[in-house]
């Protein structure tokens, strides 16, 4: 008999969960093993309402499964800032950055299939990005945050990044403000845009 401490354990087979008991999964060695501790669940849940009510997030929607098994889908804390609406699990957010990796994958893909080289200078895909002192900038470079290009100036206001042709036209018109290939500054939106740039070029020929 499992305490209510100790690991639940549940097997999966051709799309099917269902609960054994320890007997009976020593006959299915075969069969995937999920096991979750509702202690560490309980330390997760309470992480995220200290969170909360230290306001280190206003709240938020978390979902935790392994294996196809869905063991926590809960909602913390508020919507916003100063929003008396509790979270809901069904809640969108607007989370920052969590596309640079989207967008560095499919850099990856194409250079995979031959249709660029992380080497190439990216004003190879993208000619008037040479402009500034940019044109010994590469594609790697990008993608590991040293190609030394600048940070979008502060009169590049939000709304404006919705008009996609004129802010790739803005960065690559700008200066650059770093060595190529030197340390490390961070482009917390400049360089994905360049990166997803170079993929539509490439992809739309």
């Amino acid at each position: 008999m499992l305490t209510s401490e100790e690991h639940e354990y549940l097997t999966v087979s051709q799309g099917q969960a269902a609960t054994r008991s320890r007997s009976q999964l020593r006959f299915v060695p075969h069969v995937p093993v999920i096991r979750f501790s509702p202690g560490a669940l309980e330390r997760f849940r309470d992480a995220a309402r200290r969170a909360v009510a230290d306001n280190c997030m206003y709240g938020g929607s978390f979902l935790i499964a392994r294996h196809g098994k869905l063991v926590l889908n809960e909602a913390f804390g508020h919507v916003g800032s100063g929003s008396s609406r509790e979270a809901r699990i069904d809640d969108v957010y607007c989370i920052l950055s969590t596309t640079k990796p989207i967008t560095a994958t499919a850099v990856f893909i194409m250079a995979e299939r031959g249709l660029l080289r992380l080497s190439d200078r990216v004003s190879e895909h993208i000619p008037e990005f040479a402009n500034g002192g940019k044109d010994k900038v590469t594609v790697a470079q990008v993608l590991t945050h040293r190609s030394g290009f600048a940070t979008m100036p502060g009169d590049w206001f939000p709304p404006m990044w919705a008009d996609w042709d004129a802010t790739i036209q803005r960065l690559c018109y700008m200066p650059i403000e770093h060595a190529p290939g030197g340390s490390v500054h961070y482009h917390a939106v400049t360089g994905s845009w360049i990166l997803a740039e170079i993929v539509r070029r490439v992809e739309c020929g």
